[in-house]
């Protein structure tokens, strides 16, 4: 809880500092153009599906024991 508590803190920090920045509109043209050219969220989710299947819940467990030794 202490560290939650820390972390917290830290962030409110700097939340709480104002950030005085510049627009440069040619970042933000390049930032919406390829916003708008990037592909779905769907295909991209299906994508890293693909690349890094979802374990189930009981290999996960089994897996974490192994990793910590406990097992």
């Amino acid at each position: 809880r202490m560290k939650t508590a820390e972390v917290i803190r830290e962030i409110q920090q700097y939340q709480s500092v104002p950030y005085f920045l510049n627009l440069v509109q040619e970042i933000q043209i390049f930032i919406k153009s390829h916003l708008q050219d990037s592909r779905d969220v769907n295909e991209l989710y299906e994508q890293s599906l693909a690349m890094e299947p979802r374990e189930r819940v009981d290999e996960k467990i089994a897996r974490l024991l192994q990793e910590s030794e406990f097992l």
